[in-house]
């Protein structure tokens, strides 16, 4: 049965190849079919044809003839290209004879003792077919059948043989002719389309063209040339290409035909608006601002940005309403105007907001140090949360001198909230942040004994304490008692809480004690590495970018905001070349993942990337999984068609893509599309699976015992369960499972080898899953 299916297989790549009509009667009965496949389904007059005449064995092996005969008819005006002078056929298989009799129009196939593979071509007849054949049908047929087998009776099998009857065998004879004409063509494209991507569009394009009297048909191009294409300039440009002749058509004078290419310009949208439509009044109570003063206090140009192409447009704002200063949080909404340029296109509404915020901020705390000459400031700021913490917005410190001076002088820093202090700020009710000044007191102009006046806004508020009720700090700067010019130390205010930040990790988490701290206060950091990974390092550093110490997992607060930085690193090191016990030099010995990916590397279900090296850590790709999954399950290839443009038959993952889909085991992203090169994600590798396995509904009801369970996708839920109870699957060490993270190679290599081991322990799943695999 297996090797049938490869002759069938190997019968329909040949037929695909000719771009075929083949017709044959396959009954149970027979011993052999009679199959004839055409070069083409249409030919124009005045052209030739190719027929190619195969026996089919119906039972794999060599058919041993004692006798053969039949006659394959044609049109008696035809003639026959590939005879000899004896009227005989040159394309005949070794053994057998064709007589051509073009009179009576046929071609008769015969032999005596003639052994014949399982899928030999008897014989290829070449047409000519006349200048002025009939327009329409032709329809041809095998007649006279004589056959018989070399046994001991001579059994004649003239009877069991399956001829192509039951399906016309129809050729269209189409009228021939030149090109006299051709239609332009038209195209357009978006802004920023490479000319080469230009070019395959027009590549799939058909013109219509038109011979003399009613003579029409369409042809498609290709050899083109572009004349001054710019991607980037919106425009028509000309794309000049050759026609491509087909057997009914033929190209001569007008060989050429040309496409105008429009780059279009972007459409302008609201949404492609990358300036904040914001702006604000300070609370000021009886102060009433016009609509015009409203609509002033908005950005009067935005920036617009889409497909990496950017421009600057004014805005034209309608006043709509009249805004009252008293109570901090009345807003004003105005609707602007604008008007596409360079690459944009039409015009957009927007819509801007004009916000009362607090004048001032009161109940903070304002400390500065390093206020000598060659030292850089550093501003210590304490904010409620009653200012309404938000992050992006900043906070803005300014050193001015309290005296007019002769030249300009000064300084400003700034600082721009986190996520982090918006959470601080909601868990303490404040948060600190440290400002250090870009440049040193004596680049900003000042002097040794100078008094100063700092000023700290939030957002345009200007920050209160208890000693600074008008918002101004008095600072003097002190003598220096480094002359070498190194940064000043950091003074802080008595009891600062500074805050701990964790750096974004890979391959493991990590989190602190606590997210802030007092200076002299020990926090230990926690450190869970991922599966096959080890904590490599933990540093510690403040503001400044100096380092802290640390210690068993813990250090001791500094006077200063401190960064936390994890770093992960797999189990062993990597040899540089494989070794007797490891299959690639990338996956040692000691690896957590080499006993699976060596079995499954030992039964063909994975390959390295290269000779030496597996890659354990990249992506796996949908095509990937589906083929490494089919290849465990021994699934018999097929060159099944599938429904999808992204799989074509010529794809190396098409057969593997089929057979899944035939078993129900994958799905298309959508009714046409494969995704084939998209990775794959952890759940989904776990549907894929569930599916193999034939899960019943008697499973749909177990829990989900990972933290992140929430974020399983509902279609993936019980397959996540259901490998989580097998072991085929585990969890991260912080107690996550990652649904969405994409599957790397050596998980997948993991997942496919507990998967191989339930199917060997579980008779029953394996009886299941063989008779699934046989459907």
């Amino acid at each position: 049965m297996r090797n049938l299916k490869k002759i069938t297989a190997i019968i329909l790549a040949v037929t695909m190849l000719f771009s075929l009509m083949s017709i044959s009667v396959f009954a149970d009965e027979n011993v052999f079919d009679i199959k004839v496949v055409f070069n083409t389904k249409s030919v124009g007059q005045g052209k030739q044809l190719e027929a190619s005449v195969y026996y089919v064995s119906k039972s794999g092996e060599a058919i041993d003839f004692a006798t053969n005969g039949f006659d394959f008819n044609f049109p008696t005006t035809w003639t026959v290209e590939n005879k000899n002078d004896k009227n005989k056929l040159n394309d005949v298989k070794k053994g057998i004879t064709g007589s051509v009799n073009e009179e009576k129009g046929y071609v008769r196939f015969g032999s005596t003792s003639a052994t014949v593979a399982p899928t030999d071509v008897v014989g290829k007849i070449v047409f000519n077919i006349p200048a002025d054949a009939t327009i329409g049908e032709v329809v041809f047929s095998c007649t006279n059948l004589g056959f018989s087998l070399n046994d001991d009776d001579k059994t004649d099998v003239s009877t069991k043989v399956g001829l192509p009857t039951d399906i016309d065998l129809t050729i269209s004879i189409l009228k021939a002719f030149t090109v006299a004409s051709v239609t332009p063509g038209t195209k357009t494209v978006d802004l920023g389309t490479e000319e080469a991507d230009v070019i395959a569009e027009l590549n799939k394009m058909e013109f219509a063209v038109a011979g003399n009297a009613d003579d029409k048909g369409t042809l498609k191009a290709n050899n083109w040339v572009a004349t001054g294409y710019k991607k980037d300039v919106a425009g028509e440009y000309k794309f000049e290409g050759d026609l491509i002749a087909t057997d009914v058509i033929s190209v001569d004078d007008v060989s050429k035909v040309t496409v105008t290419v429009t780059v279009s310009k972007i459409a302008l949208k609201a949404d492609m608006v990358t300036t904040a439509l914001e702006g604000k009044f300070m609370q000021e109570a009886g102060v009433t601002k016009t609509a015009e003063e409203v609509a002033a206090a908005l950005p009067q140009t935005v920036t617009v940005e889409k497909n990496g192409y950017k421009a600057e447009l004014a805005v034209t704002w309608t006043p709509g309403a009249t805004l009252a200063l008293d109570e901090v949080g009345t807003t004003a909404e105005v609707t602007g105007t604008i008007t596409g340029a360079d690459n944009f296109e039409g015009t957009a509404t927007i819509t801007g907001t004009v916000t009362v915020v607090p004048a001032e901020v009161k109940d903070c705390k304002i400390s500065v140090s390093g206020v000598t000459a060659n030292s850089k400031p550093v501003v210590t700021v304490t904010i409620p949360a009653s200012a309404k913490i938000v992050a992006e917005k900043k906070i803005v410190v300014t050193l001015a001198p309290q005296a007019a001076l002769a030249a300009e002088v000064g300084g400003t820093a700034e600082y721009t909230i986190t996520d982090a202090d918006v959470a601080e700020a909601e868990e303490k009710g404040s948060f600190t942040a440290k400002i250090q000044f870009p440049q040193s007191i004596k680049t900003m102009g000042f002097a040794t004994g100078d008094n100063l006046a700092l000023t700290v806004e939030y957002d345009g508020a200007t920050l209160i304490t208890d000693t600074a009720e008008d918002g101004i700090v008095d600072v003097k700067v002190q003598a220096t008692s480094n002359p070498t010019g190194a940064a000043g130390t950091i003074t802080p205010a008595p009891s600062t809480s500074y805050t701990v930040k964790v750096a974004e990790t890979t391959n493991g988490t990590a989190s602190v004690s606590a997210s802030s701290a007092m200076k002299g206060e020990t926090v230990t950091v926690t450190a869970a590495p991922a599966e096959g990974y080890v904590v490599k390092g933990i540093t510690v550093a403040d503001a400044l970018g100096n380092a802290v110490e640390v210690k068993d997992g813990a250090f001791v607060m500094p006077a200063a905001n401190v960064v936390v930085t994890v770093e992960f690193a797999e189990e062993t090191k990597e040899p540089t070349e494989p070794t007797e016990e490891t299959t690639f030099a990338d996956v040692p010995a000691g690896h957590w993942a080499a006993e699976a990916i060596d079995y499954l590397k030992s039964v063909g279900a994975v390959n390295g990337k290269t000779e030496t090296e597996f890659d354990p850590d990249g992506s796996v790709t949908r095509a990937e999984f589906t083929k490494m999954l089919v290849s465990l399950i021994d699934a018999e290839e097929v060159a099944t068609d599938v429904e999808f443009a992204d799989c074509p038959a010529d794809a190396w993952y098409t057969p593997y893509v089929a057979k899944a889909v035939a078993m129900g085991l994958v799905n298309g992203v959508s009714d046409t599309e494969f995704a084939p090169d998209s990775t794959i994600s952890r759940e989904d590798v776990c549907t894929i699976i569930g599916r193999f396995l034939n899960i019943t509904a008697e499973i749909e009801d177990k829990e989900l015992t990972f933290t992140d369970a929430a974020d399983v996708a509902d279609y993936a839920a019980r397959y996540v369960a259901y490998m989580a109870e097998l072991g085929i699957v585990n969890g991260y060490s912080d107690g996550t499972f990652a649904p969405k993270a994409s599957i790397t190679r050596a998980e997948s290599a993991k997942v496919l080898y507990g998967l191989s081991k339930v199917l060997a322990d579980d008779a029953e799943v394996a009886e299941e899953v063989a008779e699934e695999v046989a459907e």
